[in-house]
């Protein structure tokens, strides 16, 4: 392999002759061999767009020559577009705060900006990584400022991924506005719900999440550009911050601002840590629903049964004909590792130290993968089987044999009355209908008007005439004053 010798301050080097990197990247690829977890091209994509604003200001001010400016514009624009995309192998796990993630992107542009000029790579002259391309500028600002804008983006289309799945569940849920089923509390039937009713709680619950989520993305478009190495804004002319930010809006088509709260956002990840909170809460919701799809989908012969997952592949290399809720236990997966990535994110942010917080590599990398498993993983849960979840025969089942509907009755009967017998139901297996009529405490008619499964599922207001006319029965005094001896 052919070579070119380049020097720093810790000596020279030699590095590969057709590579747009220079001796910082090659240091960096020789000293951090330890994971397969790279950068996505979304943060150099981003980074690149820093540069280019920067370079664009310092050309217009005078202290960036007009041909060396545009040379480092066209091949910002050019690392933006992911050319260079093979330049950028870093591992996640490196040097505190990314230096070697500003340095290689500053080698790329300058070697690329010197090849539009007709220079060769390494010569540096003309334009430097260090004094041209990250002129006025500190990994200390750019990298925080570009994790940022980075997971704007990738913000927005998971913002639209989890909004396509709350549209599913929400017309799931009124497709099933009507269909009974028992609602369960400590695991035990509790009162009826329609299974339209349960699912809107889980299609509320990422609402919820996803305001979350778009509050916490408006806090990251403050930057901290212009503050360099701690937020004083050495080496930068005054008025550079808002007007690399100004060329930065256009560049990038968001509107990001200045921040006039450098030195916090320097040594504060505060910003990421509310991002890595909001994913957080929506694997909170998202593990409870794959908790009651798993319940309500489990085996129909031996479990509740009352939902249809759709099959998507055998579940089990020795036991024939099983089939796992396999789509929902991966997206349970998904929702697992981004509490953990949170909670590496909430240490990071601890790790502050005075004007510094080193720890931005790893903050950025569990941030953005946290977001791509949750918008990758909630497409397959959507299409996979949210849409294709069905009801089955059992549901229906358990609400006729289940004692769940008494609760309704204790307007019009009383606490203590129907807890007779909903105990009566239980010790001589019959429904609670046949008892009440049998005992000639409600006629079938009033069985079925109080039983209306609009009745069931909301609010209803009390016909005292008829719980008057129910509680003036003999059969029903009979039974209450054999209660009332019984408690004596």
């Amino acid at each position: 392999m052919r070579t070119r010798k380049e020097m720093d301050a810790l000596g020279v080097k030699n590095v590969p002759a057709e590579s747009f990197g220079g001796i910082f990247s090659v240091r960096a690829k020789e000293n951090f061999h330890i994971s397969w977890r790279r950068f996505p091209t979304e943060f150099f994509t981003q980074l690149a767009h820093i540069k280019h604003a920067n370079a664009l200001v310092h050309m217009h001010g005078g202290r960036l020559g007009e041909k060396e400016g545009k040379a480092i514009v066209a091949a910002a624009k050019e690392v933006a577009q992911g050319k260079f995309a093979i330049e950028f192998g870093l591992d996640v796990f490196q040097a505190g705060a990314g230096t070697p993630l500003n340095m290689t992107m500053n080698e790329v542009i300058a070697n690329r900006a010197l090849d539009i000029l007709g220079e060769r790579k390494g010569k540096y002259a003309r334009i430097h990584p260090n004094n041209h391309v990250n002129m006025a500028q500190c990994t200390n600002d750019v990298i925080p400022s570009a994790i940022r804008m980075a997971c704007v983006e990738f913000s927005i289309g998971l913002e639209d991924e989890l909004q396509k799945t709350i549209t599913t569940l929400q017309k799931q849920s009124k497709r099933y506005a009507h269909l009974l089923k028992v609602g369960r509390t400590h695991l035990q039937a509790a009162v009826p719900i329609t299974f339209g009713q349960e699912l809107s709680a889980h299609a509320e619950a990422l609402k919820e999440s996803l305001l979350k989520i778009k509050a916490a993305r408006a806090g990251l478009m403050e930057l901290p550009l212009g503050g360099t190495a701690i937020g004083t804004g050495i080496t930068t002319e005054p008025g550079d911050d808002v007007k690399v930010i100004k060329e930065l809006r256009k560049i990038a088509k968001r509107p990001y601002t200045a921040s006039q709260r450098k030195f916090f956002l320097t040594s504060h990840m505060s910003a990421l840590g509310n991002y890595s909170h909001a994913l957080s809460e929506l694997a909170s919701e998202g593990i409870i629903l794959c908790n009651d799809l798993v319940l309500l989908g489990s085996d129909p012969l031996a479990g509740i049964g009352e939902v249809k997952l759709p099959e998507v592949e055998p579940g089990s290399s020795i036991m024939p004909g099983k089939v796992n809720p396999s789509i929902v236990e991966a997206f349970k997966m998904v929702c697992l590792q981004v509490q953990g990535h949170h909670e590496t994110i909430r240490l990071g942010m601890e790790s502050t130290q005075l004007e510094l917080n080193v720890m931005t590599p790893i903050l950025a990398a569990d941030l953005f993968e946290s977001q791509f498993i949750l918008h990758n993983s909630l497409h397959m849960l959507r299409e996979k089987c949210l849409r294709g979840l069905k009801p089955t025969p059992k549901m229906q089942q358990h609400v006729e044999q289940s004692l769940s509907f008494a609760t309704v009755l204790n307007p019009y009967l009383g606490y203590e009355v129907v807890a007779h017998f909903v105990k009566k139901g239980f010790k001589q297996q019959q429904g609670l209908e046949q008892l009440l009529v049998a005992e000639n405490v409600l006629t079938p008619t009033e069985i079925s008007r109080l039983l209306n499964p609009r009745h069931i599922t909301q609010p209803q207001r009390v016909d005292l005439r008829l719980k008057e006319a129910i509680q003036s029965r003999a059969a029903y005094r009979s039974i209450l004053q054999e209660l009332h001896h019984y408690s004596k």
